[in-house]
């Protein structure tokens, strides 16, 4: 696991270098508070070696929560480019998860020389906005109860939440990601910015 200090705070970064004209496939996650090596460690698993692989968790997720940062879109963005840059990657290939994929087709237009693709999976649209402001708003609203129910949940419990592709001691290893991260404010401050990027897409 490879750590950076950006402006932004300390993050935490799987990376592995691409073969010559190979690209490098960099994962954006969904929204929450997970692991993101973790989240895409069973399609990792299944790339020829000569394909480079990039997870960051940007502050506020997964490791990356030693230091608080304002989570908002410009921030998110700039943390990426923080880790690309440092690796002095390049031919990046963008993988995105529903938020994650607004992310990547952000981060693709700020930097179209240095990006040969898209796979957006699951990505919000126009006709959603108003289901996925819904969703936006009722996470605002239940995070006390969040932060209450922090005090005693249970690494068990967390196991039942996270990717299920993985191993057993993968699994336990996400699940103690998850409890040290688990509602932490950053999330809470992505979360009332979402409006604003749906505004911006």
């Amino acid at each position: 696991m490879n750590q950076l200090m950006t402006e932004l705070g300390q993050v935490y970064y799987q990376y592995r270098p691409a073969g010559p004209q190979q690209p490098t496939l960099m994962c954006l996650p969904a929204f929450g508070w997970d692991a993101t090596d973790y989240n895409f460690k069973h399609l990792m698993a299944r790339l020829p070696s000569q394909v480079g692989l990039l997870a960051i968790d940007t502050i506020g997720v997964g490791r990356s929560i030693h230091s608080q940062m304002v989570r908002t879109v410009p921030h998110i963005l700039a943390n990426l480019e923080d880790v690309v840059h440092h690796e002095h990657v390049s031919n990046l290939l963008l993988v995105g998860h529903s938020l994650g994929a607004s992310y990547a087709f952000l981060y693709a237009q700020q930097h179209l020389d240095n990006v040969c693709g898209l796979v957006l999976l699951e990505p919000p649209y126009a006709a959603m906005a108003p289901q996925l402001l819904a969703n936006v708003q009722s996470f605002i609203e239940n995070y006390p109860q969040l932060v209450q129910q922090r005090q005693t949940l249970t690494l068990q419990q967390l196991l039942a939440e996270v990717n299920p592709l993985n191993l057993l001691a993968e699994r336990v290893a996400n699940a103690r990601i998850d409890l040290a991260a688990y509602a932490n404010p950053s999330i809470l401050t992505e979360a009332q910015c979402l409006p604003q990027l749906v505004t911006t897409l």
